[in-house]
C-alpha cells in the first residue's frame, strides 16, 4: 500500500476535519458509496436525510422530496406502526437494536427483508435527538430459505403419514382420522385451512372444517379406479387459486394423495387376510362338525 498517500489524506482528515465541507464531502461520500441503505430520522422519526441507494427503493428523485416524510409514506400500514413503535422505544430506552431481520410491507403488497441495525442519534451534550438506522437487503437469500423451510414441512408431511401407516392396530377408517389434519398443519404456509377425504359414502374433515371457493381435488384409487377423493382447501381471504400453488407442493399433494390410495389397499388387504385366517382357525376347531 502507498504510504504517502495514506499519511497525506490522514493528515487531510485531522487538519481539515472540523471544516463543515470536508465533513460534508466525507459524510456524503460514505452514504452513497456502500449499497446498504441509510438513513436519519428526527425524534418523530421523520426523515431527515436519505442516502441514493434508499432514495432510489422509495422511487424519489431528489434526497428533498423525502424529508419530512415518515415510514408511513411507503410501507403499509402494520409495518410503519411496528417500525414506529420500535424506534419510539429506540429512543426512550437508548438502547439500539443490532442486525435484526426486519419484514417490510410496501403500500403495493410488496414484501421485502432486509437485515437492520437502529441506533439512537445524539448531540454534543449526549441528549438523544433522533435514530440513524442502515438496512441491507437480503429478500433473496430470505427467500430461499423460506423455500427450503417448506420443502422440509411438505417432506415432513408425507413421512408422519406414511409412518402412522406402519400401526398395526389402526383400521383404514382409523388411519384417515389420524392424519386427516396433518395437511393442514404441515401445509399452511400455502395457506391451506383445511381438508377432507371421502372414501365411499364416509367423509374424515379435519379440524374446524369449513368449506372454501378454492379447492384442489385429488383422486383416491383403488387398483387404478377411483374410490374417493382427497381435497384441500385454502382460506377464502387469501384467494389462493389451485393453478398457483408452487410446483413442488402440488407434487407433494399428489405424492400424498397417492400414498393415501396405496396404504388403504393394504389395510383392506390386512383386514381380509385376517377375516380368512379367522375363518380358516374357526374352521379347524370345528373340523368334527364338517363331513
Amino acid at each position: 500500500m502507498d504510504q504517502e498517500i495514506d499519511s497525506d489524506l490522514l493528515k487531510k482528515i485531522k487538519d481539515e476535519g472540523a471544516d463543515s465541507t470536508f465533513v460534508e464531502h466525507l459524510l456524503s461520500t460514505i452514504l452513497n458509496t456502500f449499497p446498504d441503505h441509510m438513513y436519519l430520522k428526527d425524534k418523530k422519526s421523520r426523515f431527515l436525510l436519505i442516502n441514493k441507494p434508499l432514495l432510489k427503493i422509495f422511487n424519489l428523485k431528489k434526497v428533498e422530496e423525502g424529508i419530512g416524510k415518515t415510514d408511513f409514506d411507503f410501507f403499509a400500514e402494520e409495518h410503519a406502526s411496528a417500525a414506529f413503535r420500535e424506534e419510539k422505544k429506540i429512543m426512550e430506552t437508548g438502547m439500539g437494536k443490532k442486525n435484526f431481520v426486519e419484514k417490510e410491507v410496501w403500500k403495493d403488497g410488496t414484501i421485502r427483508w432486509v437485515a437492520s441495525t437502529k441506533m439512537p442519534f445524539y448531540d454534543k451534550n449526549k441528549k438523544i435527538i433522533g435514530i440513524f438506522g442502515i438496512s441491507r437487503d437480503i429478500t433473496h437469500r430470505k427467500k430461499v430459505e423460506i423455500e427450503l423451510e417448506n420443502r422440509a414441512r411438505e417432506l415432513n408431511c408425507y413421512i408422519e403419514i406414511s409412518a402412522i401407516a406402519r400401526k398395526k392396530e389402526l383400521t383404514a377408517e382409523g388411519y384417515l382420522k389420524k392424519i386427516i389434519d396433518l395437511v393442514p398443519f404441515y401445509l399452511s404456509h400455502v395457506n391451506i385451512s383445511c381438508a377432507r377425504i371421502i372414501v365411499g359414502n364416509k367423509a374424515f374433515m379435519s379440524v374446524n372444517f369449513s368449506e372454501t371457493n378454492f379447492s384442489k381435488t385429488f383422486k383416491i384409487k383403488e387398483n387404478n379406479s377411483p374410490i374417493g377423493v382427497f381435497e384441500i382447501f385454502f382460506d377464502e381471504e387469501n384467494k389462493v387459486s389451485s393453478n398457483k400453488l408452487p410446483k413442488e407442493t402440488n407434487q407433494v399433494l399428489k405424492l400424498i394423495s397417492d400414498r393415501i390410495s396405496e396404504i388403504l389397499e393394504r389395510k383392506w388387504l390386512e383386514k381380509d387376510l385376517r377375516k380368512w385366517e379367522h375363518i380358516m382357525r374357526d374352521a379347524e376347531s370345528h373340523q368334527d362338525l364338517y363331513p
